[in-house]
């Protein structure tokens, strides 16, 4: 019985210090109209720590991000996904910040945000050069030129 009290305590300490975890873990879940300052205090803190701290401004961007898609919030979003991408491009990620980039091209073409798009469509072309794709590269290059000028951008 000696031997056993101890180990029984030293498992009734860690079922305590595990459900304190659970506890701060929970998720928030933000309305609408109350995240959209939210998102965009996250956007700039991502971008504020992008330069010093990588791990924290991920975890700023990727907050914004998934709030931004539960709520259905696709300017916000979009806005996010290219903060992101250019965090990731400065960071040499290519293959992600294609990606990012290519989504927010993808919602800016649905919301017919056409400034917004040129930007974008210029983020996939720079994130294809440096991936070596440059028939692509230069194809999405010439469309963003085309569209800004379309748009009067130049």
């Amino acid at each position: 019985m000696r031997r056993i009290i101890p180990w029984l305590f030293l498992l009734l300490i860690s079922f305590m210090a595990s459900s304190q975890d659970v506890s701060e873990r929970v998720k928030v879940v933000y309305k609408p109209g109350d995240s959209a300052v939210i998102i965009k205090e996250w956007i700039l803190e991502g971008a504020k720590f992008s330069k010093t701290d990588s791990a924290r401004a991920q975890e700023y961007f990727l907050k914004a991000i998934g709030v931004a898609q539960r709520n259905k919030d696709l300017w916000l979003l979009a806005d996010a996904k290219m903060k992101f991408a250019e965090f990731l491009f400065s960071r040499q990620l290519m293959h992600r910040s294609f990606g990012n980039f290519f989504e927010a091209k993808e919602i800016y073409l649905k919301l017919d945000a056409p400034q917004e798009l040129v930007l974008a469509t210029m983020g996939v072309a720079r994130t294809q050069y440096h991936r070596g794709n440059y028939r692509n590269s230069l194809r999405n290059f010439l469309e963003a030129v085309t569209l800004a000028k379309k748009t009067g951008m130049t």
